[in-house]
């Protein structure tokens, strides 16, 4: 979760890296991530975290984990195809299209018109285009660690467990829920 890496980088000899990015309603900020030995550790809360929107701005039909997806993105662009990918803290329910858009995925409706990678659209998607990725995805080690074990969806999966303290009512959670199964 969040403070992951910076409590690992009083312990190793970590650069910094730091970039322009988005929150997770599509506001520019600054943050940063660190690099050792050709290996990236990104944070996803760094981008895509709980902390960075007030209570009211909490919506996760609405937020994304694109910002997370061009640390990576910029991470990869300096040639480094190591990543640790802590996450934890997110804000977001978009079971990472906001990453996958990042790095070049697109995401179709039934009328081939491209989403915006949110929550509010998983259920929306009926094709994903993977004609412009900007990186040979078999070329990148890709590590996520976590400190839960959930199911994808479900009574006991990811939706349900979270998305409330996320900003999610009732109403959005089945829809989210629902969002998630079809995506799946």
């Amino acid at each position: 979760g969040d403070g992951s890496v910076s409590v690992l980088s009083s312990y190793f000899d970590f650069e910094q890296i730091e970039i322009q990015t988005q929150n997770p309603l599509g506001k520019k900020i600054r943050t940063h991530y660190y690099v050792a030995n050709d290996t990236a550790f990104i944070e996803l809360a760094s981008a895509s975290g709980i902390v960075l929107l007030r209570q009211e701005e909490r919506d996760p039909r609405e937020t994304s984990s694109l910002g997370s997806g061009e640390m990576i993105a910029d991470a990869l662009s300096r040639g480094i195809r190591k990543i640790f990918l802590f996450l934890g803290g997110s804000v977001t329910n978009d079971v990472g299209i906001g990453i996958a858009h990042a790095l070049g995925f697109r995401f179709l409706d039934a009328q081939g018109v491209e989403l915006s990678p949110c929550g509010e659209n998983l259920i929306r998607i009926q094709k994903i285009d993977t004609s412009n990725l900007k990186f040979q995805l078999a070329d990148i080690d890709l590590t996520c660690l976590c400190d839960v074990q959930s199911l994808l969806y479900g009574k006991s999966g990811a939706t349900h467990l979270y998305a409330a303290q996320k900003g999610a009512s009732e109403a959005d959670i089945e829809y989210l829920e629902k969002g998630v199964q079809h995506f799946s």
